[in-house]
């Protein structure tokens, strides 16, 4: 099946075996009766098991896999469900739906309740005229003639209202439209794609990649007759034997392992079969295996082969050594690990101070360049900024959770499913009894796309954290103003980070929210809020040196957070 490229879809009687090696949702649908719980086990377990061979950061519903099974034993699908979450196997247990719902952006959901609002108020605006589905009915079937689809609408349009046309009452419609975000679905789409999310970083850019870049973009664009490369070529050189002199012995070794290769000797007495010979013996390396190496070296150091025959032909000149020991000393270095990780340090703490010197001159670098420009700078930082993706986000929650509205994410009724502790609970509660709140996100933790993370820094590492709540207010004039609520444990040991991890990003982007409040519980239950986005607040938080921020909630700064009381 794997080359017909134009099957879409795939109906198999009994099962279908996969590579698993494309972006697609995994579906199995299966109307046979099954209550073995080996049977059931094997499946479930093999789809949660088995990971997706690619992954699609943008459109999380290729990344989903799904089981439908409504002929199976419920109790013994909920035991083997129930083990498997006990389990210690690779998938989070919250992601294991046994009442699915679902999900999608809330504007298509908005569009198709107004277009069958509009069709079943059209035929009053048009003076009476009835439906195709009450012309059938009171006229009885006519074969001869087909009901008139183009009439009113485009005909798909008819032939979605006439599909659904019954399903749902106008007060139920309406009743949905009111728990839907009541704002246009465009303007909160561009505004929740236009936050600006940072995920600590755990790949390790290309040290050496980035300073060859650095240094030609510099050259091309910013200051043509700097000479960096020939200063980049004497640096390289004279680094590279500084650190040889720093790491002689494992130098040494590496080099040994180049130039030569072990050969194990045995002579065998043809007629006895006894062994009279069994010794081991240096032997030079081929030229094959010596450009094997050479291959290698360039690879390591980002394919710098300029650089590495300068260093070769200096080695020749200036110690009277030949190609094979030049080459044989090079290679020894891109072997050697210990070498290797000071030249990256050298690489990154160059690039540092290039950018440093030509960074405030970025205006100059050509479009073409730019793109480069742009990633040897953000892989300076700890972190990969990215904007948010609605299409990211999950496309299946729990139904056995709270439904809520006004979620941007939410089901064909209007409900979000989302599981809240009791403080999370009056925070949202609390934030959609405000009339401005028009729409909300529960933040998403670990979805690269569509979750909002702020990184700070505990204990010298670079750790995420994701805010709980995202709300989004309609202001007087239309516009939409973004709001962070997030229900902070001032006992927490992380917490006095995190405050300081928010300054950092809030500072970056000043305007991209209109408040961000931390709030706290007391032990009364009373609720205290820190405005993040205010100068005074973030100046307090620089200078705090405690461990604890419960004095920050508490001090003269904070204020109280007054919870919805009819709740």
């Amino acid at each position: 099946m794997g080359e017909h490229t134009e099957i879409r879809v795939l109906f198999a009687k009994d099962a279908v075996s996969t590579g698993w090696d494309c972006p697609r949702a995994e579906v199995i649908y299966s109307r046979r009766k099954r209550s073995d719980p080996t049977y059931i086990t094997q499946l479930i377990g093999r789809m949660i098991r088995t990971p997706l061979g690619r992954r699609v950061k943008t459109v999380e519903e290729l990344n989903t896999v799904s089981c439908y099974l409504p002929e199976y034993d419920a109790q013994t699908v909920e035991l083997v469900v129930n083990r498997l979450k006990e389990d210690n196997i690779p998938v989070a247990a919250a992601n294991i739906l046994k009442n699915p719902a679902d999900v999608r952006w809330f504007g298509e959901t908005q569009r198709r309740i107004e277009r069958l609002l509009q069709n079943r108020q059209r035929p009053a605006a048009d003076g009476g005229t009835l439906h195709a589905s009450q012309q059938l009915s009171q006229e009885g079937p006519q074969e001869e003639q087909a009901p008139d689809f183009s009439v009113h609408l485009p005909e798909e349009e008819w032939q979605l209202a006439y599909a659904e046309e019954g399903l749902e009452t106008e007060d139920q419609l309406r009743e949905t439209l009111a728990r839907i975000p009541r704002a246009d679905s465009e303007a909160l789409k561009a505004s929740f794609e236009g936050i600006v999310t940072r995920q600590v970083r755990h790949d390790k850019p290309n040290a050496f990649l980035d300073l060859w870049d650095c240094v030609d973009i510099i050259q091309e664009d910013l200051d043509s007759t700097s000479g960096l490369g020939e200063t980049l070529q004497e640096e390289f050189y004279n680094n590279v034997e500084g650190e040889i002199r720093r790491h002689p012995a494992e130098f040494k070794r590496a080099f040994s392992e180049i130039r030569n290769t072990t050969v194990s000797v045995k002579r065998v007495d043809p007629l006895t079969g006894e062994e009279f010979e069994d010794r081991e013996e240096l032997v030079e390396n081929d030229t094959q295996r010596m450009t094997a190496y050479y291959k290698r070296a360039v690879h390591v150091f980002a394919g710098a082969s300029d650089l590495i025959k300068y260093y070769i032909n200096k080695r020749k000149d200036e110690q009277w050594e030949g190609d094979p020991e030049a080459i044989s000393r090079i290679c020894a270095v891109a072997a050697c690990m210990e070498i290797v990780q000071a030249m990256e340090e050298w690489a990154e703490a160059k690039t540092r101070a290039l950018l440093d010197r030509y960074g405030p001159q970025r205006y100059g670098v050509s479009e073409e360049n730019l793109d480069r420009w742009n990633r040897v700078e953000g892989n300076t930082l700890p972190y990969i900024e990215r904007t948010l993706h609605i299409q990211a986000s999950v496309t299946r929650q729990n139904k056995d959770y709270d439904p809520y509205p006004k979620h941007i994410i939410s089901d064909g009724d209007g409900w979000a499913y989302l599981n809240l502790n009791e403080l999370e609970k009056k925070v949202v509660e609390t934030e959609l009894s405000r009339p401005m709140n028009v729409a909300w996100y529960r933040n998403q933790s670990r979805n690269l796309n569509a979750s909002l993370s702020i990184p700070y820094y505990l204990n010298g590492e670079w750790e995420n954290m994701y805010p709980d709540f995202l709300f989004f207010q309609q202001t007087g004039n239309g516009s939409i103003v973004r709001t962070i609520v997030d229900p902070h444990g001032d006992w927490l040991g992380d917490s006095v980070a995190k405050l300081k991890g928010y300054v950092a990003y809030l500072r970056d982007h000043p305007d991209l929210f209109g408040s961000v409040l931390a709030v706290a519980e007391d032990r009364d239950k009373t609720c205290r809020y820190l405005d993040l986005t205010l100068p005074s607040v973030q100046n307090a938080i620089d200078i705090f040196t405690g461990s604890s921020a419960k004095e920050l909630f508490h001090g003269p700064l904070s204020q109280v957070y007054a919870v919805r009381q009819d709740r």
